[in-house]
Order: C-alpha cells, then structure tokens, then sequence
C-alpha cells in the first residue's frame, strides 16, 4: 500500500516538459565537451541494462500467426540491433495463442503485423517486461471505471503512398475572410498543431493557468470577452502542458490528468490526457460539451482535414489479470469509458519496455467521441504527421554483453557493448480512421520532431548516436574500462521503414543541435566547438549526398525556411575554445548555393537564453509583415530583416515577473501585433510597435 502510494505520490509531480528538456539540453552542452565520454557510459549503461532484462524476457510469450513455438518455450531475444524492415527473431515468439488455436496458427502464414492472439498472452508479454502483476483481493473488474473489452474498429487497409505537402517553412499567415492573421508555427504547412494560444482573426483564444481566456481583437478596443475555468469539477487534473485547438465554432482543450483503475483495497490510478470539447459560438459563454479521456502521458497532437489525432504514451505499472482495465489502453467519452479490443492492439517488434503509444481522432467539428483509436505496444516521444501518415519515434538502447574470456594479452574480460536506437512506427491517416502500416528503426536518436520527414515517398531521419564499450576485467579484484563514440547520421526509408540509403558517421564527437528538411534538401546543424551547417542532397534517397559544411563560431538551436535562397537560424554565440554559449544568436544563411552555404547576416541578442530551441510554437516569423519576434530572458523581443542591412531590433516588450516563457506567444491580426502572457496582453502597431492597449488578465 505505501508503495504504490509512494509511487503515485512521485508520479503526481510534474514539471512543465520544457523545464526537463532545457535543463537536458544544458547539462549536455556542459558535459559533452568536458567529461563527454565518462557522462554517457554512466547513464547508457544504467539504461542499458534495464533493456536489457526487458528484452530477454520478452521472447517466448506470445506467437504471431505463422509462428509454431509453444506459448511457454522462452527464446532469449537477441540483443543486436534490428536493421531497419528486417524480421524480428524475438517477435517470433512474441503472442502465444490457445492451445485451441495453435494448430490453426501454425497453419497460416506468416503475420506482417502482430496482433495480440488473447488477453492472458498480453498480460504474460507485459508481466515479463516488467510491469509486475498486483496481489488480486478481488475477482472480475469490480469498481473499474472501464469495460473489460470494446468492440473492434474498422482497420484502413487501403496502401496509402507517402507524399507531405510543401516541405518549406509552414507560413506563419492566414488568408481568411476574416482578414490576415497569423497561425501557430507549424513543421508541415496545412497541418495545425495545438498551442495555448490561437486565433480566427477576430478572437484571441490563450490558456492561462486553468483558465481559457477569449479576447476580441480589435487593436486599440481590444477587450476581454470572457473567462471560463475548465475542469472545475476535475479533481484529478495535474494541472501543466494543456494546449488547444479552435475549429469555426469549436474549441478543444488537451490537458493532462488521471483516472482510477480499479477500487479495490488497494487503488490505482494512471495518467489520462483529456480533450475538453466546447461550443464557442457564443464566445461571451463557452458551453462545455463533453470531456473525451485517452490513456497515457500526453505526446503531441495534430489538426488535418477537420479531425484532431491525439498521440499518447501509456506506461503499464501493476497490473491484474482478471481485471483488463489495468493493463489495457482505454478511452473514455463523458461518463461512458471502454478499453481498447485486442483487434486495436499492434505490437512492435522490437518492444521492450511496457509502454503502449494510443493513437485516437476526433471529429472536432461533429463529434463527441473518438471516430478511431488505435494502440502499439512501443513508446513514443515524438512525431511527425502530413495528414495522411503519422509517423511515432521513441528512443531506446541496445546492448550487448559478451562471455568473459580472455583478451589478446591473456586478461580475462567481459566486454559490454551498447549503443542509442530510434524505434519508428508508421500509421496511415484517412477522415478520422487509423491503420497500422509498419514498424521499424535506425541507429540513434532524434534531436526533435523536426528530425523526421516524408518527402516524395521517402522518410528522411537525422539522429546522433552514442555507441559505448565497457570492459571487466575478472582477475582479482574485478576492475573496469569504457570508452565511448558519437557522431551523426542520416538515413532514408521506404514506406515499409525498410533502409534505402543512409550518410554517417558525420561530425564525430559532435551532437545535432536542429534540423529542417526543404523539399530535395536536408540542412542540420551540429555541434561541439563550433557550428557545422551541413546541407545534404537527399533528391537520390538511396545514394544522400553532403554538399557543403559550413563551420562558424556557435549554433543555431531552431532553423526556420526564410524565403528563397535564406535560412534562419536561431541560436547562441559560444567560445570556439572552450564551446561555452556567450548569448542568443540569430543567424541568417544564404542557401542560393546549396554547394556554397554561407552566413549572410548575424545578430547578437542582449539576452543568454530562449525557447525556441525546445518550442518552435514560441516564435512568430512573417516573411509579409518582416517580423522575427521571440521570447528570451523574460523579455519579447521583435526583429526585422532586411538582406542588406541585416537584422533590426524593432522592439522589446519587459514582461512581468512570473511570466512563464514557455507561454509567452506572440500573434498578429491585421496591422496589430499581440504579445500574451499569463499576466496579460500588449497590442503593439506594427507601424512603429508601439503599445496602444494593454489587457490584465485575472
């Protein structure tokens, strides 16, 4: 009982992501340039061994069809890293039908894709993965919240071909009847993803705190409509991360909570993402309409064609196996909840670690439940979406360990080798309906979601990979060595994550610090000492090729399309010696050339740290209006560009102390600039930006 509440208790603090990430972010600039390799065996060794527990007992569980082992032959899972489209050796093993059904299974050919054969074959797989099974004081699924099973939904089986809109910079403005306005900062122009703050041209629509603001926009009258505190029943909200999306007259809140499990002596709960749906066509008076539930830590979402796709990572704690609702995804709509069928349920492959990624829609405009929903037993942190395909990525580790045996100078040793993987999964997207379509990996990991893209049939992916050795040495008192290697990678894929053409080993001893795909082009930066923009031609996705590696002092976190032939960059300054950042940096590149990248413009920026780098929804770019606007050290800072002069410095905004810059948005409508923070509004014209209105928000 103290355990579990101890456990609950710990998951139940949470800082904003951002914070983590930044914090990541900083520890590793310090540390991979000082005590770089020492740094990583430490931890990727600890994590390393997690897996690979995980991985030995996640062979001979369950047995996909086509596959003849016995549901208790346990096969060890080797610990090589899969290429890329290459059948899984351990996944052979993987779903364990009924005896009934064995024979059956044994019969039929071989499964492309794994599904779960029974629920006591699901519950074993994530028992030896580690999600341990609870002490059952009860039977059946007395006081859950969630059905034992759902009915299955109609998986998508039509072939969908991998096409993104533009691969350009998504423009930040609307063409609307409502006038010009600007949008959210998106990777993949057409595709909205959400944020605290929106607009339709007419309202302003923040999050602060608990509470969804409406303001109508009107310059100088610009005035608060409204204020109206959701979830003011929830008691189980966490109450940090909440985004939204604005559809004509709807508006949909995702915040983060939890629900309880089952109520038995002992109770559980998990996390839950919620989607609050409201009415706004009176704006005056939002009307709540419905709060849709979705198992796990929310991820990330998107916003195509009218329907919502809501990704969400479901860590699997206790479980119980009379009771499904504890170790099966779950939706809920309203009062009314259901865990996923089987039919719902993929696995992937290389799995190893009790996390399911939940993939549901939504008709934002219409509905008042999930159109679809769709689970894969595989984490994800980040992803890539066009609106036809969803693409989810997860970071994880390989290792292997050795038999101790002697080395060439006769000194027994085991040597453990292990090294960083991103594990993919690919699911194609059609007017709210999800399918499936395949699985794999590749060497490293993903700096962000802008790492990812789909291009002409192609997934192109940038990562870094670590690869470590650790020897023990077993004569006498054991004693150790390690050593360690990182460098940068490119790879192409086909539509069945299969391999189709890969640059690497770039940049030794360096990390990506940002990417941006263009179209035929991929520009990365990395970093150590000084910045390498690297441009690459990917037009031939089986043979890449790098074109130019241009090398100046510093790094640009966030590189942003900037009209033809330009690029920016923003980032920071730092010492060519020693690598330490001296400041925030906006670069402008010149890439007419792709052969000839070079810096065209710079500017120092009276302020050490940004956003930008982790957020990209944090910066406003207008090529139109020629605004580069950004928050950083408290304050928001308004650039303009010109390809002569450079950058111009056109206004700052001091926002009020407890501003929170992950928050700090600014937006455009017409000739008017808004900067929103928790605290308040600025309307500043974009003539001379200076203040015309300000707003306190309660």
């Amino acid at each position: 009982m103290f355990e579990e509440e101890y456990r609950r208790d710990n998951e139940g603090i949470h800082a904003p992501d951002s914070l983590y990430m930044e914090i990541q972010r900083q520890v590793r600039r310090e540390e991979k340039r000082a005590a770089h390799r020492k740094t990583f065996v430490r931890y990727g060794s600890a994590a390393a061994a997690i897996l690979l527990v995980a991985g030995g007992l996640f062979s001979g569980l369950l047995s996909p069809k086509g596959a003849p082992e016995a549901a208790d032959q346990a096969v060890a899972a080797p610990m090589a890293a899969r290429m890329v489209g290459e059948p899984s050796a351990d996944i052979e093993a993987v779903l364990a039908a009924s005896p009934a059904e064995e024979a059956e299974a044994e019969a039929a050919p071989a499964a492309p894709l794994l599904q779960p054969e029974s629920l006591d074959g699901l519950f074993a797989l994530l028992e030896g993965m580690g999600a341990g099974r609870r002490n059952a004081m009860i039977t059946g699924a007395a006081g859950a919240v969630l059905a034992a099973e759902s009915q299955a939904e109609e998986a998508v089986e039509d072939a969908v071909v991998m096409e993104a809109p533009a691969a350009e910079a998504a423009p930040a403005a609307m063409k609307e009847a409502g006038g010009d306005y600007s949008g959210t900062n998106v990777q993949v122009s057409g595709i909205d993803e959400a944020d605290v703050v929106k607009t339709d041209g007419d309202y302003i629509y923040y999050i602060a705190g608990d509470q969804l603001v409406i303001l109508k926009a009107e310059g100088p009258k610009t005035h608060l409509v409204s204020v109206t505190r959701f979830l003011e029943s929830e008691e189980n909200w966490w109450g940090y991360g909440s985004e939204m999306f604005v559809l004509g007259d709807r508006l949909m809140i995702l915040t983060q909570g939890e629900s309880l499990v089952w109520s038995g002596p002992d109770q559980q709960s998990q996390p839950r993402t919620l989607s609050l749906v409201y009415d706004i066509s009176d704006r005056s008076k939002p009307v709540h309409l419905t709060t849709l539930g979705q198992s796990g830590n929310y991820v990330s979402a998107r916003l195509a064609d009218g329907y919502v796709y809501l990704v969400t990572s479901q860590r699997v704690w206790n479980i119980l196996r009379e009771d499904a609702a504890t170790f099966l995804p779950s939706l809920s709509a309203g009062a009314q909840g259901k865990t996923l069928s089987l039919d719902s349920i993929y696995l992937y492959p290389q799995a190893q670690r009790p996390v399911y990624t939940v993939v549901s829609a939504f008709d934002l405009k219409n509905g008042l439940e999930q159109c679809a929903s769709r689970a894969a037993l595989g984490g994800a942190s980040e992803i890539y979406c066009n609106g036809e395909l969803l693409v989810t990525a997860s970071s994880t580790y390989r290792k292997e360990i050795s038999p101790i045996a002697p080395d060439e100078n006769g000194k027994n040793v085991q040597i453990t080798r292990g090294g960083s993987l991103t594990d993919l999964m690919l699911f194609s997207l059609d007017q709210g309906n999800i399918a499936f379509l395949s699985s794999g990996s590749v060497q490293g990991s993903l700096i962000n979601q802008f790492a990812m893209d789909i291009h002409q049939d192609v997934l192109r992916l940038v990562t870094t990979v670590n690869e470590w050795t650790q020897y023990i040495y077993t004569d006498g008192v054991d004693s150790y060595d390690y050593e360690d290697r990182v460098y940068n990678c490119l790879y192409t894929l086909d539509r069945n994550l299969e391999p189709l053409g890969a640059l690497e080993n770039l940049a030794e001893n360096e990390w990506v610090e940002s990417v941006r795909f263009d179209g035929d082009i991929a520009y990365f930066v990395t970093f150590r000492q000084v910045d390498p923009l690297f441009t690459v031609d990917v037009s031939n996705p089986s043979a890449p090729r790098v074109l130019s590696s241009l090398k100046i002092p510093g790094f640009s976190e966030y590189l942003h399309g900037f009209g033809a032939g330009r690029l920016l960059g923003i980032g920071y300054n730092a010492d060519e010696e020693t690598g330490r950042t001296e400041g925030v940096k906006l670069s402008m590149f010149d890439t007419a050339d792709p052969a000839n990248v070079t810096e065209k413009h710079k500017q120092s920026v009276d302020a050490s740290h940004t956003v930008v780098g982790y957020n990209h929804k944090a910066i406003l770019v207008s090529l139109d209006k020629n605004i580069i606007a950004f928050p950083a050290d408290g304050k928001y800072f308004i650039y303009a560009y010109d390809d002569a002069a450079g950058f111009a410095l056109k206004g700052q905004i001091a926002m009020k102390n407890g501003d929170y810059l992950d928050s700090l948005r600014g937006l455009y409508i017409g000739d008017y600039l808004y900067v929103l923070s928790v605290k308040g509004l600025e309307v500043l014209s974009l003539t001379d930006f200076a203040s015309v209105k300000t707003v306190e928000l309660p």
